[in-house]
């Protein structure tokens, strides 16, 4: 039985494209809800920017 190994260049983009997800969705969903809590844009985009820090 012959082994096939994988290429790195195919595993790590991955790695990094799924650890960006969480990010992706804790912001989109702040955004909506500061929206529907009535917070004008420059306030959301001053308090959304702050969970880009960790």
């Amino acid at each position: 039985m012959k082994h096939q190994t994988t290429s790195p260049w195919t595993f790590i983009p991955t790695l990094y494209f799924t650890s960006g997800i969480p990010y992706i969705i804790i912001n989109t969903v702040s955004v909506i809800f500061y929206k529907k809590l009535g917070i004008d844009n420059t306030q959301i985009a001053l308090w959304t920017s702050f969970l880009y820090l960790p």
